[in-house]
């Protein structure tokens, strides 16, 4: 996986465990609603669009982009997963269209042949169980950032965002 320019949107592949723990750092805190969320079956397809918090502005050599007022920057980010033989939820109502999920972390277990699961575990105990063909994995940030004012804070756990 090759380091983006700094300043150029990410566009992001992961297809084994090392990238996908670089994808996962880039989406944790990231906010989703449970409409823009699917999994397309006939596809083999799971996809979301998600406002990522942009972790990468906080780096010592680049600093943050936005002003004194809102110092940090979300961006509209898609996400797709490739080779999705079957989803499931847990404590995710999706009947709820405008409820929010904050993505705290995404872990794959392998079986022999390159198959596995991915879970994507979110704040409040929720999770995604993703039945995968192989890890692959595609993240691209669409559109401008904009900013904040709200740095994403964990208890000492790892658990719940405070911010």
């Amino acid at each position: 996986m090759a380091a983006p320019r700094h300043g150029d949107p990410l566009r992001l592949r992961a297809t084994d465990e090392d990238d996908l723990r670089v994808l996962a750092a880039h989406l944790q805190d990231a906010v989703v609603q449970v409409c823009d969320m699917a999994y397309l079956p006939s596809h083999h397809r799971f996809a979301m669009m998600v406002n990522r918090f942009m972790w990468e502005d906080l780096q010592p050599h680049v600093g943050p982009h936005a002003d004194d007022e809102a110092p940090y920057r979300r961006t509209r980010t898609a996400v797709h997963f490739e080779g999705v033989l079957g989803a499931k939820t847990q404590a995710i109502n999706l009947a709820h269209k405008e409820a929010v999920a904050v993505l705290m972390t995404m872990t794959f277990a392998s079986s022999a042949d390159g198959a596995g699961v991915l879970q994507m575990t979110f704040a409040g105990g929720g999770a995604i169980r993703l039945d995968l063909e192989c890890l692959e994995i595609y993240l691209t940030d669409m559109g401008q950032p904009w900013p904040t004012k709200n740095l994403p804070q964990h208890d000492a756990s790892g658990g719940e965002p405070l911010g």
